[in-house]
């Protein structure tokens, strides 16, 4: 009866339904299960209620349970929040017992015609997924279902007392999908990713009919761009015009207004500073309180004088205060200029300095140099002595003879440049002395200490070879003994 209560009238109409002895035979045997190869499902988007408009682009994907990984993506939608699409379904393949399904939406995605870039590279606003277990493949075998899945996406920041749990995500809107046994050839099949079909080519599929009226209908659109273009050129030129024209009127305004204010000047300057004439003198002395007038005419002459010789002084004492200025810059120009000569002229006499002393370092190394080789000779005769004391044969002699001539030519060679060196620099230092620069400190004192020790040398070598040819000849060894102490003893009083 219509009056009871509704939760009255549901439990009546399930018994009665449950009575049924067609209903308790189902209920003891169980649904009817399908052969496992037909057990095909469908999957049909009943409704779709997302947050926001959009072109939306759904994709299916359904994992089996052997790993298979297959996907059907859809065509973009019209714009909207509810979107449909011209797919009846898709048929989810269920013969391995059971599957996981999970749906995906795009919008406004610019890969939506590459349907395979989509899945790999593309970002979905929004997803849900299930899975279908054997239980579920029964019921569905014995009666469709429907499924309401809430959509949630992910959210950089919780809304304001929020849980704690749904902080990462939102609610964006549901979708209702239909689940039944497919019938064959009746929806869209799955396939792998890599199956996919690639954006068909705009190009490839013209023909060139088609061809021909693209490139003519943007022939047409280029022809409207250039018209619209020259008309905006001829309104700027028509602007551009009419500026130029109120530009003349303005510098003609300019002029005048110009014009006008220079005779205002004239005639300010006519009243306040007249030409005083004596019949003007005659004809204001003439009127009554005449007198008077003309005396505070004077006195306002005067007093304007006054002013003005109080401001030609003044500018004439910014003038000198200027001048005095004007002239320490340039005495601290000129200082600047003489400061710069005395430096160009330091570093002159330096360098000079410094060519100096590298000539003054040669002559102390060639001194030195010298004094090695004296030192060496010395030792020298000191050996000639000895191998002449113990009678050594005379081939041994000859050699040494011949070494210590060796010797000597080098000596005499460098004895010779030398000579030269000081014939050069005693020419810089005439030159020095013309031009009234000093000589180098200590020049003379080196050359006269590098001539005594070349004499020195030449006489060792002049003893060396004499000592070496009286042992040739076969003196006697107390002869050669005592010429060989008598040039040692020349030899250590002469160093």
């Amino acid at each position: 009866p219509p009056k009871l209560p509704r939760e009255i009238c549901a439990r009546v109409q399930e018994g009665r339904h449950k009575s049924h002895p067609r209903v308790r035979a189902r209920a003891l045997d169980g649904p009817p299960k399908l052969p496992r190869a037909s057990m095909e499902v469908s999957l049909v988007l009943k409704d779709v209620r997302l947050g926001h408009r959009g072109r939306y682009v759904v994709a299916v994907e359904c994992t089996e349970g052997e790993g298979t990984h297959r996907a059907f993506v859809s065509d973009q939608s019209a714009q909207s929040s509810s979107p449909t699409w011209a797919f009846p379904g898709v048929c989810l393949d269920a013969r391995d017992g059971h599957c996981q399904v999970r749906l995906s939406f795009y919008c406004d995605s610019p890969l939506a015609s590459d349907h395979r870039a989509l899945l790999e590279r593309g970002q979905p606003v929004c997803s849900c997924g299930f899975t279908l277990l054997e239980a579920d493949l029964s019921a569905i075998a014995f009666a469709s279902q429907l499924r309401s899945l809430p959509l949630f996406a992910p959210q950089a920041r919780a809304p304001v007392g929020a849980p704690e749990a749904a902080a990462g995500w939102q609610d964006l809107g549901m979708v209702t999908v239909a689940l039944g046994v497919a019938a064959p050839g009746a929806y869209e099949a799955l396939v792998p990713i890599q199956q996919l079909p690639a954006p068909p080519s705009e190009h490839a599929s013209w023909t060139p009919q088609e061809m021909l009226t693209r490139l003519r209908g943007i022939g047409q659109t280029k022809k409207e761009e250039v018209r619209s273009l020259a008309a905006q050129l001829e309104r700027m030129q028509r602007a551009l015009s009419v500026l130029e024209r109120q530009h003349g009127g303005l510098l003609g305004e300019r002029a005048g207004r110009l014009e006008a204010s220079a005779g205002c000047e004239r005639k300010l300057r006519a009243l306040t500073e007249p030409d005083f004439t004596d019949l003007d003198a005659e004809l204001l002395m003439s009127l009554p309180g005449g007198v008077t007038e003309v005396g505070s005419m004077f006195l306002g002459a005067e007093a304007r004088w006054r002013r003005a010789r109080d401001a030609v002084i003044s500018q004439w004492e910014e003038f000198q205060k200027l001048r005095q200025g004007t002239e320490l810059t340039r005495q601290l120009t000129k200082r600047l200029q003489e400061m710069e000569a005395v430096r160009l002229e330091q570093r002159t006499v330096l360098s000079k300095a410094r060519e100096r002393c590298d000539e003054l370092e040669e002559a102390r190394e060639a001194l030195r140099h010298r004094e090695r080789m004296i030192k060496g000779l010395e030792s020298r005769v000191q050996e000639v002595a000895s191998r002449r004391a113990s009678e050594g044969p005379p081939a041994e002699a000859e050699l040494v003879l011949s070494k210590e001539r060796a010797a000597r030519d080098e000596l005499r060679e460098a004895a010779a440049q030398l000579e030269l060196r000081d014939a050069r620099r005693q020419r810089r230092t005439l030159e020095a002395e013309s031009r009234g620069e000093a000589p180098p400190l200590g020049r003379e004192e080196l050359l006269r200490a590098l001539n005594e020790q070349n004499a020195l040398v030449l006489r060792l070598l002049d003893d060396i070879e004499s000592l070496q040819l009286g042992a040739r000849a076969g003196r006697r060894r107390g002869g050669e003994a005592e010429a060989l102490r008598m040039a040692r003893g020349r030899a250590e009083g002469e160093a």
